[in-house]
């Protein structure tokens, strides 16, 4: 299903769309992961968590179950919820037209921090390069520094190297992730968590 951006947060979405939410969002949170809170489906549907589509996907979720296509749980006091093979075999047999959803999560963190990426760059290599300079003044300086100037000094040599690292990644290697199976970060590191370039 090729990510698209309809119109529908106008309108409820329907139970073929609900299913492939929900089996999206099973893939997507990886192979150890057998059931999804609603949550995840909601962001598959581009919904708000508070919202009039999100009330009506909850009160579809509700009658595929009562169907048999959907199957309800609890994990650490939340509800969870898993395709079953009837909903599957629905959402095979749904058109494909019915069926599309919106850019997924994992595309869109794909695209936001690609984008951020090619806007901040040059401001993270400036600022390591500011401290890189002042790396330099310092062993040339005619005075001592404590070694508090230096602990420091590392501090922000290492948290503006590894912020370029991550601005790295994210602009040119980390690769366009396909829906048809989950985007995990298997290096890990934060490498992806473009929150922590503010930091």
């Amino acid at each position: 299903m090729s990510p698209i951006r309809p119109a529908h947060r106008d309108r409820p979405p329907g139970p073929v769309a609900v299913l492939a939410a929900l089996s999206r969002a099973q893939l997507h949170r990886g192979a150890a992961c057998a059931a999804v809170p609603v949550w995840a489906i909601l962001a598959q549907l581009d919904l708000p968590r508070r919202s009039r589509g999100a009330r009506e996907a909850v009160k579809v979720l509700t009658q595929l179950r009562a169907a048999g296509a959907v199957e309800a749980g609890r994990r650490h006091g939340v509800e969870v919820w898993s395709i079953t093979a009837g909903g599957r075999a629905l959402l095979h047999n749904a058109s494909s037209g019915a069926a599309r959803l919106p850019e997924s999560p994992q595309h869109r963190a794909w695209r936001d921090a690609r984008t951020l990426a090619r806007e901040e760059i040059g401001r993270i290599r400036a600022a390591l390069y500011e401290s890189l300079r002042e790396a330099e003044e310092m062993l040339r300086g005619g005075r001592p520094y404590r070694s508090e100037d230096w602990f420091a000094l590392a501090e922000r040599l290492r948290g503006r190297a590894w912020t370029l690292g991550s601005a790295t990644y994210c602009l040119h290697e980390w690769e366009e992730p396909d829906d048809g199976e989950a985007d995990l970060d298997r290096a890990g590191g934060g490498r992806r968590n473009t929150a922590l370039w503010r930091s």
